[in-house]
């Protein structure tokens, strides 16, 4: 297979067929509270711990995280199902924050019982194609407990595994 959309199609197929984690990546802008779930979120280093996030560049969120400093990460819990649904759909962003609890660490906005939270300073950004990766350094993270939610062959469920306990760090 040679064709580009052939190949596109085959590694989608592909990705699909392992869980990944379920994200929130959050930023504030005095314009308002922005974010979006994702899956494409990696650890890019441990020292410095530092997160990788593919972004759209289509995506409502782009703006605001190439304006500010500071963004968040979070992982979502199986609890979270809803709010992982809120924040892929195309709803105005404000409205995607009506749910949940949160909390604004450094400006970010965090969504407080998230499995982990993770405030990123923004080192680096990367095009590649139709996304621009953020290269975030953490400089604040809380660890929370519950069950993963994950992202299975284009469905959210939950993960097999159950976090227990946290503190923030």
């Amino acid at each position: 297979m040679t064709n580009v959309d052939d190949i596109a199609t085959s590694l989608r197929r592909t990705l699909r067929t392992g869980p990944a984690p379920v994200w929130l990546v959050t930023a504030a802008t005095p314009d308002g509270r922005f974010g979006m779930t994702a899956t494409a979120v990696f650890s890019a280093s441990l020292a410095p711990p530092t997160l990788a996030v593919c972004v759209n560049r289509t995506a409502s969120i782009y703006g605001a995280l190439m304006a500010v400093e500071r963004f968040g990460v979070q992982a979502l819990t199986s609890d979270h199902m809803d709010i992982a649904l809120q924040f892929g759909s195309t709803r105005l962003a404000a409205e995607r924050f009506l749910h949940g609890e949160w909390s604004n660490p450094q400006g970010v906005p965090c969504l407080t019982d998230a499995l982990g939270s993770f405030i990123c300073v923004r080192r680096a950004e990367f095009d590649v194609g139709t996304h621009t990766i953020f290269i975030g350094e953490i400089v604040e993270a809380t660890d929370g407990s519950g069950t993963p939610l994950v992202l299975h062959e284009g469905q959210l469920l939950a993960s097999a595994h159950n976090r227990s306990g946290g503190d923030q760090k």
